[in-house]
């Protein structure tokens, strides 16, 4: 019992604080251009991690962010929308 407590007392410290996000709150509804929170946040290290987006991790559903899921999903042979829908959320999972 203890082995497995300080298993997962480790992934969880191995986990960014993004990850711990998209772990906690799970997909509810699409982002699109004006929102704000967490999971804007989330998405925007994720889309940082794959070199689509390089403005600031501030949490904010901006023009710039929504060219970064662009070519996201353009990438991803995805439907082109600039919203992070479920098919979206999903592929920048891990």
């Amino acid at each position: 019992m203890a082995i497995r407590t300080r298993r997962r007392k480790a992934q969880a410290e191995q986990q960014t604080p993004a990850e711990k996000v998209a772990d906690r709150y799970p997909f509810r509804h699409p982002l699109d251009t004006g929102d704000r929170g967490a999971l804007v946040l989330w998405a925007q290290s994720k889309l940082a991690e794959t070199g689509l987006y390089s403005g600031p991790l501030d949490g904010r559903y901006d023009r710039e962010v929504s060219l970064a899921v662009r070519r996201f999903q353009e990438g991803a042979s995805l439907a082109i929308t600039g919203v992070i829908d479920r098919k979206t959320w999903n592929a920048l999972q891990p």
